[in-house]
């Protein structure tokens, strides 16, 4: 994210330079962020990192810590005295040191179920006596299959970038779109629409055997391990709690290109909205995570959004984080009757959870624009003729 991390592991001096990032710790494990090897341990009783964030009724508050510079980066220059070494150390920043951190807890919680059990083989996918989010966290995640570092340090530059193209295109729409009651009809479907997405995603994420599909396997296990570390996303930075959504959006910005009509101001409108939507959802489910309202204006705003149902509250949230973790599952909060009445009556089959899955992120947007185009037909945008 335009970070030392990001930058410095593709460094072509990369045979000059070895960067290890140093921790006060008790043991040491190898993480790895941004293709930096990081060498971090943790006393679980003495943090090292000072978040920003307020702790959550949903996980023990963690013991506020000294300064994030505890946290360093070491660089070795091999050509400078006789052993080739030279030693220089920089502070990591507060958003990499966060998510250091949140990793030292994943090993310390990892720990305890090795001492639990007896036994440091939980991490054979065959031992079922410990839960799936235990045994991926003991291997390193690769392209195509979940693992081990659970958090990491998101390119933030992408997530400017998603939030500038989708206000350009909610601009347009809503500048050019025929009739005030065709815009106002699709935000609230889109408004809707995402509630009801984040609900059946939030199912699909949640089921620990999605752990292992490719593209969304890694993302289903950070979620399963927010049941476990319930308050990860008030510590993480809030553009690194929307850069989680980095790949997901950009598949879906291609996808939705593809099939809505580019000409048509309704479809810049709802296209626009459902980025917005995406990040909006973080918030809502950030905020639900918090306890301590110091009056900042961000927490005025978000108590005052959830007090009139634009947000899920606190409480409401708070039931999906009780085991077995089944119900509840919508970040805006307005869908979980309906999630919640189809799990009970219709199914829990998760096949059939990853086909509405699939459906609604793949044809939402074009059923939402065929709806309100039907109502309010548009004029077509000359200038975009050539998409046409």
């Amino acid at each position: 994210g335009g970070s030392a991390l990001g930058t410095s592991a593709a460094s072509p001096c990369a045979g000059h330079f070895i960067i290890i990032i140093i921790c006060q710790q008790q043991h040491k494990q190898k993480k790895l962020i941004h293709g930096l090897t990081v060498i971090s341990n943790n006393r679980s009783n003495n943090p090292t990192i000072m978040c920003v964030a307020d702790p959550v009724p949903l996980a023990p508050p963690a013991t506020a810590a000294a300064d994030p510079s505890a946290v360093s980066v070491v660089e070795k220059d091999k050509s400078n005295d006789s052993n080739g070494t030279t030693t220089k150390t920089k502070p990591l920043s507060l958003r990499e040191a966060k998510i250091v951190k949140l990793n030292d807890r994943v090993d310390t919680i990892v720990q305890k179920a090795c001492n639990k059990g007896n036994s440091s083989k939980t991490d054979d996918d065959n031992n079922e006596d410990v839960p799936i989010h235990i045994r991926l966290a003991q291997r390193p995640m690769t392209v195509l299959y979940s693992g081990a570092p659970i958090y990491q340090l998101r390119f933030g530059w992408l997530v400017y970038g998603y939030a500038a193209f989708s206000a350009i295109l909610m601009v347009a729409g809503l500048c050019w779109t025929s009739h005030p009651a065709a815009a106002l009809l699709a935000l609230a479907l889109v408004y809707v629409g995402y509630d009801l997405h984040s609900g059946v995603l939030h199912v699909v994420f949640d089921h620990p055997e999605n752990v292992h599909l490719p593209i969304i396997g890694q993302a289903c296990l950070e979620f399963q391990w927010h049941h476990s570390i319930s308050d990860d996303i008030v510590r993480k930075d809030f553009v690194d709690v929307c850069g989680d959504l980095n790949v997901v959006v950009g598949l879906l910005i291609v996808i939705h290109l593809s099939l809505l009509d580019l000409t048509n101001p309704v479809s810049l409108l709802i296209g626009g909205t459902k980025i917005a939507m995406a990040y909006f959802g973080q918030f809502s489910h950030k905020s639900s995570h918090r306890i301590n309202n110091n009056g900042s204006l961000e927490q005025r705003i978000a108590k005052g959004l959830q007090q009139a149902g634009i947000m899920v509250s606190n409480r409401d949230h708070a039931a999906h984080h009780k085991e077995p973790y089944d119900q509840d599952f919508c970040l805006i909060g307005l869908c979980n009757p309906i999630i919640d009445a189809a799990r009970k009556y219709v199914t829990t089959s998760n096949t059939a959870w990853l086909v509405a899955f699939f459906l609604l992120s793949v044809f939402d947007l074009t059923v939402y624009a065929a709806l309100v185009n039907a109502l309010f037909p548009q004029q077509p945008l000359e200038m975009f003729s050539w998409t046409a």
